[in-house]
Formats: structure tokens, sequence, C-alpha cells
């Protein structure tokens, strides 16, 4: 197992509440169902994905201006492995999510100000397992 693996849940661990990253969008009356809270080891998953994503940002922005020639090849490796690590964090956050909140089958789900845990209609939901495989890009 990788190192960085192995380290993500202390990392996890070492985020006190006062840094949780609280989701932006309200909850749509109209659209959301609301199922529950995030658990606080979800809080602590999102979190560390949007700070993932930040760094990564900040990064690519570094390397679009280094001038020199070596240096900017390390920050756009350093760019591929934090844009990775976001991804993998933000899959597992939702695999989480799922599990925690029975939302397998459910295509649009999302989380909301004051930590909620959505899902919403989807127009296009599949009718068929040909249509639920296509989705799937079966």
């Amino acid at each position: 197992m990788s190192t960085w693996l192995k380290l993500l849940p202390l990392e996890l661990q070492s985020i006190p509440e006062r840094e949780y990253i609280n989701p932006k969008a309200k909850v749509d009356p109209k659209k959301d169902h609301i199922v529950g809270d995030m658990t606080e080891d979800q809080k602590k998953l999102y979190t560390r994905w949007l700070n993932l994503e930040q760094v990564f940002e900040q990064t690519l922005l570094e390397a679009k201006y280094e001038t020199d020639e070596d240096k900017q090849k390390k920050l756009l490796i350093k760019v591929e492995e934090l844009h990775t690590k976001a991804e993998v964090v933000k899959e597992i956050f939702w695999i989480s999510v799922r599990d925690e909140f029975e939302l397998w089958g459910k295509g649009a789900i999302g989380v909301r100000k004051g930590f909620k845990v959505v899902w919403s209609e989807e127009e296009n939901e599949p009718k068929t397992l040909r249509d639920f495989l296509s989705r799937l890009g079966f």
C-alpha cells in the first residue's frame, strides 16, 4: 500500500472541526430531498478534497507563470499528483455518502449548506436496464 494511503487516515484525523468546509449551496426545497447530515468522517473527507483542489489550483497557477523550465516541470509533476489525489479523495467521499445514506441508484446527489446530504429527481432517470448501463458507459 502506498505511503499516501497509509497517511490519509492520519491527515483526516488531524482536521479540527473549526476547519471543516461547509458546502455553499443552499437546500432547494422544490428539488432536494434531505436524507441526513454528513458524518464527521464525511466532513473531513469533503474538507480534505476541497483543500487538495485548492492547492492543486495554486500550484497550477505557479507552474503557468514559472519561467525556469526545470522548476516548471517539477511543479507540473506536483500538479498531476495533487489532481489525482483530490480525485481519489472525492470518489471516497461520494462512495461514503452513497453507502451511508443508501443513495446507490440515485443519479443526482449532493451536499448543501449545514452539511445536509440530498438527492434530487433527475429528468433523465434511467427507465430500463439498457438506460442504466448506457449511463455507466456500457
